[in-house]
């Protein structure tokens, strides 16, 4: 399984033939993955599921360090917060409505977010 100690070319998009260390389903970066498992023990492999403990802590930490200290689990039940949380963290995951590799528009992703929230509540 690719990890972000293995740097890969990039293909297409406004980066292409660049390199870069981004890997797993959150383009997870070496210099973001490595602090960040030195400070959470249970992060002790690349596998999906600390992959996606990963991304929370890193959606988390930012969060609150760009709101002042906003709890982003809370900010996420409020839909109309949406456009705020992810003009944040697009600054992590570009592929986030308004960044540079857009993938969804801010209803498509406001749609999708309320939906998976419905299934699954997320706790720090």
């Amino acid at each position: 399984m690719p990890d972000p100690n293995d740097p890969a070319q990039i293909l297409k998009g406004p980066n292409a033939g660049k390199w870069s260390s981004a890997a797993g389903r959150y383009q997870i970066v070496n210099r973001t993955w490595k602090p960040l498992a030195e400070t959470h023990p249970d992060l002790a492999d690349f596998t999906p599921a600390n992959q996606d403990k990963a991304a929370w802590y890193i959606g988390w930490e930012r969060y609150a360090r760009e709101t002042g200290g906003r709890d982003l689990a809370a900010d996420l039940r409020d839909p109309k917060l949406y456009p705020q949380i992810t003009s944040i963290l697009r600054k992590e995951w570009t592929s986030l409505p308004g960044g540079i590799e857009q993938g969804q528009g801010q209803s498509e992703f406001d749609r999708r977010m309320s939906d998976n929230l419905r299934r699954y509540q997320p706790t720090r």
